[in-house]
């Protein structure tokens, strides 16, 4: 990484503090996603990756290309990159989840960005109160956000009742 990552984007600390995590509690699985380096020896893509690994101090399993020609960068997922209710919903486990959903489990673990496993995590504790809190409003509303609804759940894990949280809702709806 020192010698050999001269040409790659600013590494982002919350997404290697994150894959991290994952790596430590033994969440991280190998993807389609290789560490690839261009025929020079420069590191194409996966610092992210690579610096995770040094900072969790465990072992992975990883593919690695080797021997890139310089534009095949142009290639690399740049266009729309998946985010955590895609791969969720992807994996098939948890049904179809939101992005609300999953701005709402980061509003309530008080981070900015989750990694998918610990959203997974996350969701299956909260599924039913998600699904309750949802249900209050009607899916096109954008005026009870991911805020709104992040205090909600909040306040139902906390012990207020669902009657309580139900006539707030309704409150907001009017």
């Amino acid at each position: 990484l020192e010698h050999k990552n001269k040409r790659n984007r600013k590494i982002s600390d919350s997404t290697v503090e994150g894959y991290a995590v994952d790596m430590r509690n033994g969440k991280w699985t190998i993807g389609s996603e290789s560490i690839a380096f261009y025929k020079d020896g420069y590191l194409q893509n996966g610092q992210h990756r690579l610096s995770a690994i040094v900072k969790s101090g465990v072992t992975i399993q990883s593919l690695v290309t080797f021997g890139l020609e310089s534009d095949s960068i142009n290639g690399t997922d740049q266009h729309r990159p998946r985010m955590a209710h895609d791969i969720l919903t992807m994996k098939g486990e948890l049904g179809s989840i939101s992005a609300m959903d999953v701005a709402v489990i980061r509003l309530c673990c008080n981070q900015h960005k989750v990694s998918v496993s610990t959203v997974e995590t996350v969701y299956k504790t909260l599924d039913d109160t998600l699904y309750f809190v949802n249900s209050l409003f009607p899916k096109q509303d954008k005026t009870n956000s991911s805020v709104v609804r992040a205090a909600m759940v909040l306040a139902i894990n906390s012990g207020v009742s669902g009657k309580k949280i139900e006539t707030i809702a309704n409150i907001l709806n009017t």
